[in-house]
């Protein structure tokens, strides 16, 4: 199997300081050691933030450490409730 320099990178990295500033979603799930769905489900909850790039989305390590040192954040909207609309 052909290892690329970048995924070697990840996995000698000690710290987090020395991964790249931005990362794939790809990278960031082997270095939280995620699933690609578990990932992608934090991103649309919008608990990791990201940054396009053309049509790729990219993560900045600095959003990965916020994620990491609290990840379970109040919701930064709350959604309106389905329930029964009262008409006046």
């Amino acid at each position: 199997m052909k290892v690329e320099a970048s995924e070697r990178a990840l996995a000698a990295s000690a710290t987090f300081g020395e991964l790249p500033l931005v990362l794939t979603v790809d990278e960031a799930r082997r270095v939280l050691r995620i699933g690609r769905r578990q990932l992608y489900q934090a991103i649309a909850r919008r608990d990791v933030h990201t940054v396009k790039v053309g049509r790729s989305i990219r993560i900045p390590r600095s959003s990965l450490e916020a994620w990491l040192a609290d990840p379970d954040p109040e919701p930064a909207q709350s959604r309106p409730s389905r329930g029964p609309r009262l008409v006046a």
